[in-house]
This record gives structure tokens, C-alpha cells and sequence, in this order.
């Protein structure tokens, strides 16, 4: 399946820094995306038969997690 359109989308990602030693730190986070579309197509291509395609009238998105990271700077 395939769906492509039009809309708008942002991300937001704030995060905290520990420093563990000179060169070594550790990050602590939480990240958001969203995603809407507003218009758009969506086509399904199937084994053995034609492609099929219908309209794409509102679609959103959202993900969010937390986030960990380790850096080391030489």
C-alpha cells in the first residue's frame, strides 16, 4: 500500500545532559512527532490483480517515546 498527499507535521525533542566524567555524558529525553495529511491518494497494489486507488481525506500521525544517548568527545 502505498498513500502520498499533502498536510503539515512537526517534532519537538526536549532533553537533559549529565556529564559522568570530563568526556562522557548521558542524555535523557522525550521525543514527539506528529503528522496530518488533508488531501491525498492511496493505492493498494495486489498480487495478481490491478491496482486499486481511493481517495486519502485526513490522515494523522503521532509517535512519542523517551530517548536515552551516550556520548564520549576524544
Amino acid at each position: 500500500m502505498i498513500m502520498y498527499g499533502i498536510g503539515v507535521g512537526g517534532s519537538a525533542e526536549p532533553m537533559v545532559t549529565f556529564m559522568l566524567t570530563r568526556n562522557l555524558a548521558i542524555t535523557v529525553g522525550y521525543r514527539v512527532w506528529w503528522n496530518r495529511t488533508y488531501t491525498g491518494i492511496c493505492e493498494a497494489h495486489l498480487v495478481g490483480r490491478d491496482s486499486q486507488s481511493a481517495p486519502l481525506i485526513e490522515f494523522q500521525s503521532i509517535r512519542h517515546g523517551a530517548t536515552v544517548g551516550l556520548t564520549a568527545s576524544f
